[in-house]
């Protein structure tokens, strides 16, 4: 595991793929762990994440926690179920799963972040494009809803005003992989992810 500000009481989990490993960044501090670490150097940022995770395995990084409590937990998960095709049905188990799993080891404080509009990315040709974008919205909605039943944040890389700038700047806020986000990428998502965690408290900037 990357565990950043070792040692502190206070701690908060990381999980599910490269978007929340922090892959496209150009330096650990400015991906969203290393973003959050450096706004709350007392609290403890342990990360679990693993490239190329599908949602079935963010349960598996979360067991890893061994009993362990958290302030809490980010999970970050769904965009390669959407460029693998992987069953709607199973995706939205296996979430299920693994919020039930994070309310339990973090006294129900748990983000769901998710990285909607991967079709956006550069790297996908034109003809496959439509067909990954409604994917994309297929599972981003499914996210938000079940953010929704559970009662916490979900919180979306792009807004729908911005996905257009986006796409126009791709060069800007992807990777050159054309898939992940960049250092500017990860920045725009981490802004809206402090905006919310301020909103919420949470307790980590008492």
């Amino acid at each position: 595991p990357h565990i950043l500000n070792e040692g502190k009481e206070k701690r908060v989990l990381i999980v599910g793929d490269s978007t929340a490993f922090g892959t496209g960044a150009s330096r650990v501090e400015e991906t969203l762990a290393g973003r959050f670490a450096h706004d709350f150097p007392d609290v403890e940022v342990v990360n679990y994440a693993v490239n190329g995770s599908l949602t079935k395995d963010v349960m598996s990084q979360l067991k890893r926690a061994d009993g362990k409590k958290f302030n809490l937990v980010l999970i970050s998960t769904g965009g390669n179920d959407v460029w693998r095709f992987t069953n709607l049905r199973k995706v939205r188990k296996d979430l299920y799963k693994a919020i039930m799993r994070a309310q339990e080891i973090s006294n129900s404080k748990t983000i769901l972040l998710i990285y909607n509009y991967v079709a956006l990315g550069p790297a996908f040709p034109f003809f496959l494009r439509g067909a990954i974008m409604r994917r994309g919205e297929i599972i981003d909605a499914m996210f938000l809803d079940v953010a929704q039943q559970f009662g916490i944040e979900a919180v979306e890389v792009f807004s729908r005003e911005q996905q257009f700038s986006f796409t126009r700047n791709s060069h800007k806020y992807f990777a050159a992989d054309g898939i992940h986000p960049s250092s500017e990428g990860y920045r725009v998502w981490y802004a809206r992810l402090w905006s919310a965690i301020y909103l919420h408290n949470y307790g980590l900037h008492d």
